[in-house]
Order: structure tokens, then C-alpha cells, then sequence
């Protein structure tokens, strides 16, 4: 009897978290948020990467904060056989729960576009599409941070925290993985 009201209780615990506006979601899947980036290629080719020591120890240095993996997602969309940009899918904890980011990075550098793949913590910490329009066109500086060329969200500290720092690692990614940098 007890062991059937206890399952019962999970069992509803389970259908609230999961039915919860608040219990987070998926919005799309990795492949088609960046065949939606690049509309016009002829190509989109998922690669998965391992960073060896150095490349990581460069992509610190340039990001200020470690990927959250020694395995890096990137989208290459291809156009008459030159690269017309790059999705980088960048995954971290916002508060105690993880988000999904695919940065778009166009082939000069500067960010294209953002979008939320994923985000499990409540809605109201979601970040909203005209905030992070403000990465359109910006490139990795010292000044690409938070309280510098990056404004924050009232209420969502923590959320535009990892927005910016997924951009930060998309970009310096970007620069060891295509340009090169160390």
C-alpha cells in the first residue's frame, strides 16, 4: 500500500515537472537550427572535433572561460566550395540547468546570429531575440563582455552571463579551429 502511494507520487511529480511551463524545452534540433542559419548554401557539414591540450589552453586564453567539453560542435555551411559561415553549438549550466546556443560566425569573424536551442530554466530567464541582437556583428574583444559592448537582462544576470561567455568560446573556437590563433 505504501509502496503504491509512493510511486503514485512519483509518477505525478514526474508528469508536473514534465508538463511545467517552466521544466524547459528543446526548440529545435542542432541540424536544423544551422541549416536555418544558412539558407543559401549548398552544403551544411556537421563536424565534431577534439581539442588537444594546446588548442584549449588558446581557447582560454582568448574566451576567458574553458569549453565545457574537449569536443567541439561546428556547423560549416559551404557555397560554390568556400566556407559562408560557421554554427558553433555551445552547451553550459545557466543556473543549476543547462542551455543550448548555436552561434552563428560569419567568415570574417564577427557574430552573425544566435539561437537558443535549448534552455531548461524557467521561460522568464530565457534570453529574448532583440538582446541578443546586440552580438550582431561583433567580433572578439576585450570589450565583448558584459557592463563593456554587452548590455545585461534585469531579472536574467545569470542567463546573459552565459550567452555572452558561449559567444566568447564560439568566437575564440572560431580563431584557433579556422584562423589559426594560439
Amino acid at each position: 500500500m505504501i509502496r503504491a502511494a509512493c510511486a503514485a507520487a512519483i509518477a505525478l511529480l514526474a508528469v508536473a515537472v514534465i508538463s511545467s511551463p517552466s521544466a524547459g524545452r528543446v526548440f529545435q534540433s542542432k541540424e536544423d537550427a544551422a541549416r536555418a542559419a544558412f539558407p543559401g548554401a549548398d552544403s551544411v557539414e556537421k563536424r565534431t572535433l577534439a581539442l588537444g591540450d594546446e588548442q584549449l589552453a588558446a581557447i582560454v586564453e582568448l574566451a576567458g572561460s574553458p569549453p565545457s567539453s574537449n569536443v567541439a560542435t561546428v556547423f560549416v555551411a559551404m557555397k560554390e566550395s568556400s566556407p559562408i559561415g560557421y554554427a558553433f553549438i555551445d552547451t553550459d549550466i545557466v543556473r543549476r540547468l543547462p542551455a543550448t546556443f548555436m552561434i552563428v560566425v560569419a567568415p570574417d569573424g564577427s557574430v552573425k546570429s544566435i539561437e537558443t536551442i535549448a534552455f531548461y530554466e524557467p521561460d522568464e530567464y530565457l534570453p529574448p531575440k532583440p538582446w541578443t541582437s546586440q552580438f550582431h556583428g561583433k567580433t572578439l574583444s576585450p570589450a565583448l563582455r558584459l557592463r563593456g559592448d554587452i548590455n545585461g537582462i534585469a531579472g536574467a544576470t545569470l542567463s546573459s552571463a552565459a550567452v555572452t561567455a558561449a559567444v566568447r568560446r564560439s568566437l575564440a573556437l572560431y580563431a584557433v579551429l579556422f584562423k589559426g590563433a594560439r
